[in-house]
């Protein structure tokens, strides 16, 4: 758990508000809107801000840390690490968010955190582990670790998630991708998806990477 705090940020720079969609989740935001360099990363100093549904919520990202502020913009928690390629998605009830980023760029592996806003602090959530596990267990892929992405919220706690085979000449499938229903809280799989029922299902919510696919 990441303790709760009643503190009241003064003296930090106005973030702005960025509405660029994410690369996997069309309803995401992704956390640089401006000039980039070798594999898309920040061509300068971060500073943005992402609000919950409801408006009383903010995720305020400087450089690569995020900060969440609550109501009345006292500070629920500060300083959650975030990488500099990465998009965030807020769940529809606005007390819980997934962030999607990557560890090295474009071509690096991309992994899925989900933070929920709870009475008593911020919980955290690796829902990666257990999507990347059971898409390993396909037959014929490779055995590189597959790139993990939110796709989109369908209900509270109810996450969308994508995995793909890394786009790498050493996996014969590269580039193939499923997709899973995923329970966060309980870690439970609900229901898996080939990649044409992914398109057929969800189309309209993949992101620009994902689609066409």
């Amino acid at each position: 758990m990441v303790a709760a705090s009643t503190l009241v940020r003064a003296n930090e720079p106005q973030a702005a508000e960025i509405k660029k969609p994410g690369q996997w989740d069309a309803s995401a935001v992704y956390l640089w809107p401006g000039p980039t360099d070798i594999a898309d990363a920040p061509q300068g100093p971060r500073i943005a801000t992402v609000r919950s549904p409801d408006g009383k919520f903010a995720l305020r990202v400087n450089e690569n840390e995020l900060a969440i502020d609550g109501p009345k913009g006292a500070t629920v928690a500060r300083k959650l690490d975030i990488d500099d390629l990465a998009e965030v998605s807020w769940g529809p009830d606005s007390r819980e968010f997934a962030v999607t980023a990557s560890d090295g760029g474009w071509v690096g592996t991309w992994a899925v955190t989900v933070y929920a806003v709870e009475s008593t602090g911020v919980r955290k959530y690796d829902v990666s582990q257990p999507i990347a596990a059971r898409f390993q267990a396909r037959k014929g892929g490779c055995d590189e670790i597959p790139n993990v992405a939110a796709a989109g919220w369908l209900a509270p706690d109810v996450l969308l998630i994508v995995a793909e085979a890394p786009p790498h000449s050493s996996c014969k499938d590269m580039g193939a991708i499923r997709g899973y229903e995923l329970s966060v809280r309980d870690g439970k799989i609900r229901r898996e998806y080939n990649s044409s029922q992914l398109a057929a299902n969800f189309g309209n919510r993949l992101g620009e990477r994902l689609q066409g696919r």
